[in-house]
């Protein structure tokens, strides 16, 4: 049992501005100015007393036992930056609870830093309230407000402000280093749609891709729309041109979405909640990712304490060794004969375990954050997409590369085989999903529907049905025809989006082991089972705030869920639903 220490800790995020595009244009490069970022920071970190926590690509998360201890870091490690070419940070520092446990720290306060250093202009440090107000009797230090923002976990809005002092950037640099073009003629048609103006200047644009909430004033009215960023993902909009009328009686709503067409219109809402659950267990920190094994005895998780767990179904208990990712894990697979697992994560690896013993069979080096893994059918390798772009195919023998897919744009997020093992389907952070020919590598099919970030693809057992889903707002979940899927005049058969009623994005999708069903998981709270064929809405998994992942059981009559409240649940779903 790992010991846990709970204190009061000036927290600190830092990121690199533009490390993505150098990591894809000049890999060596970019390790340098990493190494480069080690070898300048650390020793000032020392200096003042912090704790070098962790280094999570270009960022870093440091602690201190003072807010000014934190603040007066950050203008230092800013002022070194600028004497190395490439070296242009964003730095957030918020104060709060937090709880140290072996060599993570974890809590509220590590949320909210990390959620405001991406507010911060480049070459500025971003300030929650707490830490503004504890500089007060600090004349020698000056802040300026960018507004309130309701961050992701966070009850209530946050205000952030930007340091102004010891020629940082202020809020206006925001916009200066973030938009092109004329700034006077943004500011009139952002006012005119009723937009964030600070300084006289729009600042939705870059708050908006920071990914918060935000409020132009105390009344709470809604201005820019966005979403969190500790997993980069594009901004969402406010309610918008979906219509829905709709009763107290499910049974009696009706929902037109009108981002597709025809054949896109939905069915009549006749879903049946289900409340009654089982906590299988629960991580230190958000759960990721769940995978049954293929006999339905075991289950495994991930999660962002960066460990991979495994859960005996039948005693409900973890069981077995902890398998540890040096950083977050992202995504777990089960492989076909259910004698290995594969994980992925934030420390640039996927990693294959054996499940009689969690030891590492093999380590595969990446460029990048790992996002999605998946066994191939035969289970002789695996596949992997990752950053900046990578999609690549892995021999499960030899832990050797098999070959890489060449044709994302944007960071890979998820990856899929089909029944046969003989096609491949990835998605990036530009919402295009790609069908690859697994024998040769070639792209068999582009399709850029989706216009944000495509967190999801699966394609039915049957190899009749695609799913998709991502952060837009009314294409945020949909069906395809998969066996008949043409690029050059792509609509999907469904549009589920309406059925996720909030903004958020749908995380994850997959089918049931007969293809008849499919559920969605989904960052406004529940899960949801959906009737392929018709796409209705079956099935709605209430409880949650927020979900990473679900998987059905290989008998399909259980859903295993990840959660943002560190839980995993199995949920037992009805083969028929009466009364319908």
């Amino acid at each position: 049992m790992v010991e846990s220490t709970r204190k009061l800790a000036a927290i600190v995020f830092t990121d690199i501005a533009g490390f993505t595009e150098l990591s894809s244009r000049n890999e060596a490069a970019a390790l340098a100015l990493v190494t480069k970022q080690r070898e300048l920071f650390q020793p000032k970190v020392d200096e003042f007393g912090g704790r070098w926590l962790k280094e999570m690509g270009d960022g870093l998360l440091l602690s201190f036992d003072s807010s000014l201890n934190a603040v007066n870091c950050a203008v230092w490690l800013q002022h070194l930056a600028r004497n190395v070419e490439g070296l242009n940070i964003r730095i957030g520092v918020h104060t709060g609870d937090v709880v140290i446990a072996g060599g993570d720290v974890l809590g509220d306060g590590v949320n909210v830093a990390s959620r405001i250093e991406p507010l911060a202009p480049v070459g500025g440090v971003a300030l929650s309230k707490k830490v503004q107000l504890d500089l007060a009797s600090h004349p020698e230090f000056s802040t300026g407000s960018i507004g309130l923002a309701d961050l992701k976990g966070v009850n209530e809005p946050v205000e952030v402000f930007c340091l102004t002092s010891h020629e940082l950037p202020g809020p206006e640099a925001i916009v200066a280093s973030s938009v092109k073009g004329s700034i006077a003629n943004r500011s009139s048609s952002a006012a005119s749609r009723g937009v964030l103006v600070v300084g006289g200047v729009v600042a939705a644009v870059a708050l908006a891709f920071a990914g918060i909430w935000f409020f132009g004033g105390s009344n709470g009215e809604e201005k820019v729309a966005g979403k969190e960023t500790d997993r980069p993902k594009t901004a969402k909009t406010p309610p918008g041109n979906s219509t829905a009328t709709q009763t107290s009686d499910n049974s009696k709503s009706t929902q037109t979405d009108t981002a597709g067409k025809g054949s896109t219109k939905k069915p009549v809402d006749r879903s049946v909640a289900i409340q009654d659950f089982k906590v299988l267990g629960q991580h230190q920190n958000q759960v990721r990712s769940v995978s049954f094994g293929p006999n339905g005895k075991w289950l495994v998780s991930g999660g962002i304490d960066n460990e991979v767990l495994l859960w005996n179904l039948k005693t409900g208990k973890q069981e077995g060794p902890s398998m540890k990712h040096s950083d977050e894990v992202n995504c777990v697979d089960f492989s076909p004969d259910g004698t290995m697992i594969v994980s992925g994560g934030d420390d640039n690896s996927a990693i294959l375990w054996s499940v009689k013993n969690g030891s590492v069979i093999h380590r595969l080096t990446h460029r990048g954050a790992v996002w999605g893994v998946a066994f191939s059918p035969d289970g002789q390798s695996v596949a992997t997409a990752s950053a900046p772009q990578d999609v690549t195919l892995w021999r499960v023998k030899t832990g050797e590369k098999e070959r890489p897919f060449t044709g994302h744009n944007e960071l890979a997020y998820c990856v899929a085989f089909n029944s046969h093992g003989d096609q491949i389907v990835s998605g990036d952070g530009m919402g295009t999903f790609i069908i690859w020919n697994r024998k040769n590598g070639a792209p068999e099919m582009t399709i850029s529907k989706h216009k944000k970030t495509l967190y999801g693809a699966s394609i039915s057992p049957n190899g009749k049905w695609l799913a998709t889903s991502g952060d837009d707002k009314k294409l945020k979940l949909l069906l395809w025809d998969f066996k008949n899927l043409n690029a050059e005049n792509a609509e999907p058969v469904h549009n589920l989006s309406a059925g996720h009623a909030r903004d958020d994005g749908v995380n994850w999708v997959t089918f049931s082991p007969d293809g008849s069903r499919l559920v969605s998981a989904g960052e406004d709270g529940p899960a949801i089972i959906w009737d392929v064929e018709t796409g209705e809405k079956l099935y709605v998994l209430e409880g949650y705030d927020g979900l990473w992942g679900a998987d059905f059981s290989p008998d399909g009559k259980t859903v295993a869920t990840a959660g943002f409240d560190n839980t995993v649940r199995l949920w037992k779903i009805p083969a028929s639903r009466t009364g319908n």
